[in-house]
């Protein structure tokens, strides 16, 4: 798994994003998908671990906050991961993104097919 601040490299991010919705894309034909969070950009939306969870869903949870004091911004923090032999890239993956202690609702997203926008 790679992170970084900002969207993912080279790809656009879509429309739905502009307010800063959470988005997962597709990268280097299927072989990796991103998904960005906004979150403050000193206390950035980590994730801490991945698992297929059936079929094509994924569950992602973010790391807890360490820092007791976080900017009030909303910025992009991209986390891109290889794409599990289990996932097929020819049908949507759905994204569950889970908080660190379990609390609140989870942010959900779908993966469009790969090659399909």
């Amino acid at each position: 798994m790679q992170q970084y601040a900002g969207e993912p490299k080279g790809v656009e991010a879509p429309a739905r994003s502009a307010g800063g919705a959470a988005f997962a894309v597709w990268l280097k034909e299927g072989a990796r998908f991103a998904v960005t969070l906004y979150g403050s950009s000193s206390c950035p939306p980590t994730v801490d671990t991945f698992e297929v969870t059936g079929g094509n869903e994924v569950k992602l949870t973010r790391a807890k906050v360490t820092q007791k004091a976080c900017t009030a911004d909303y910025a992009p923090f991209t986390s891109v991961f290889a794409t599990p032999s289990a996932i097929r890239i020819g049908s949507p993956v759905k994204i569950t993104v889970a908080s660190a202690d379990g609390t609140g609702d989870p942010t959900k997203m779908v993966l469009p097919p790969y090659g399909h926008d």
